[in-house]
């Protein structure tokens, strides 16, 4: 990266822990702390480019439009998005916009191949697709470095809502899920932010452990109660909070 005091672009790219707008509304609206079911600013990445101070307040003036005026919002990650969608959709539309252009990146993808993977194999069957779904992201992260050289891009762990239970609403005839492989999927996120030049890491696994199904529908809960598998108000702003930690 050239120059990280000057930041052209923001770019989100993924699945919905960035593009939550939608199920983040929702909840704050439920909660009472915001009054439109469908305002677009309310979910991960919109937070991280413009804070709304109305609702979160301590982050107030604490926002990439802020602290890069000139800079631009690229989002570009989807509800649903995958690895796939990432790579051949999302990328080349970042790679053509932007370019060598300075940028900030967040990169959040694997949850929904995993899930996929999970209804397409079950239990037993998933250690294999997950060893590719490893393999499928370090690809991507490459391509990611190679297609924007001068970004400062941010991987993102997959939370786990069942709280290391194994326990996910919605998914119970499946039994007890092998989350194990969730974690060695995000232990190779780890190793690639480490390894990978102008790379770094927000680590929502471990920022959200004990804000799932452990803690119910509490101020605590990190969740979207119309599904467990999406952020709600709070965890949108709370994965907001570690892309913030995680630029220079």
């Amino acid at each position: 990266m050239t120059d990280k005091q000057n930041i052209d672009f923001y770019i989100s790219l993924g699945d919905s822990i960035s593009d939550n707008d939608h199920y983040a509304a929702s909840d704050a609206a439920q909660k009472g702390i915001s009054s439109n079911h469908f305002d677009g600013g309310l979910g991960s990445a919109s937070l991280l480019w413009r804070n709304d101070d109305s609702v979160w307040p301590e982050f107030a003036g604490n926002d990439l439009s802020t602290r890069f005026p000139q800079a631009q919002f690229l989002h570009l990650a989807t509800d649903g998005g995958t690895i796939h969608i990432t790579r051949h959709f999302q990328l080349p539309r970042a790679k053509a916009d932007v370019g060598a252009a300075n940028a900030i990146v967040t990169l959040s993808v694997g949850g929904n191949d995993t899930l996929n993977a999970l209804a397409q194999v079950g239990p037993q069957g998933l250690e294999p697709a997950v060893r590719e779904i490893e393999r499928d992201f370090d690809r991507l992260v490459r391509e990611v470095r190679d297609a924007l050289p001068n970004a400062l891009l941010i991987l993102t762990t997959v939370y786990d809502p069942t709280d290391g239970t194994g326990v996910l609403l919605g998914y119970e005839n499946e039994g007890q899920l092998p989350v194990s492989l969730l974690q060695r999927f995000n232990d190779s996120i780890r190793e690639l932010a480490e390894t990978t030049q102008d790379t770094t890491l927000a680590d929502v696994e471990r920022h959200f452990f004990g804000h799932g199904v452990s803690t119910g529908a509490t101020d605590g809960y990190y969740f979207w109660p119309g599904s467990i598998i999406e952020p709600g108000a709070r965890g949108a702003s709370e994965i907001r909070r570690l892309w913030l930690e995680a630029i220079p």
